[in-house]
């Protein structure tokens, strides 16, 4: 009976040693542009679809969601993308328009 048990926990072990996703879950974020402040938030999940909503209350869909060298990066139609990596509990990163910085972005 014990070495079922071993063996099952043997099997399972590699489950529970999978590393998350750092970028999973919502995060409230705050926009800091040359002349103002203000909040959006994203929610990513562990097969890192976005849903971003702006701080007019309108939901953004991106148009491309990609992770690479722990950073995360979310195009939208508009052409404006976010680029995000996460260090603990924090996320920042930059918005882009037209290729230049826009705003920094935290949470």
């Amino acid at each position: 009976m014990t070495w079922r048990c071993v063996a099952c926990a043997a099997l399972l072990l590699p489950l529970f040693a999978q590393a998350k996703n750092p970028f999973a879950g919502r995060w409230d974020l705050t926009m800091k542009t040359a002349s103002e402040t203000y909040p959006d938030w994203v929610e990513i999940t562990e097969d890192n679809a976005a849903t971003v909503q702006l701080r007019t209350g309108s939901i953004l869909p991106p148009k491309d969601v990609k992770a690479a060298n722990g950073k995360l990066t979310i195009t939208f139609r508009s052409g404006m993308e976010w680029q995000l990596s996460v260090s603990g509990d924090q996320m920042t990163g930059t918005e882009q328009r037209k290729g230049a910085d826009y705003a920094s972005i935290s949470g």
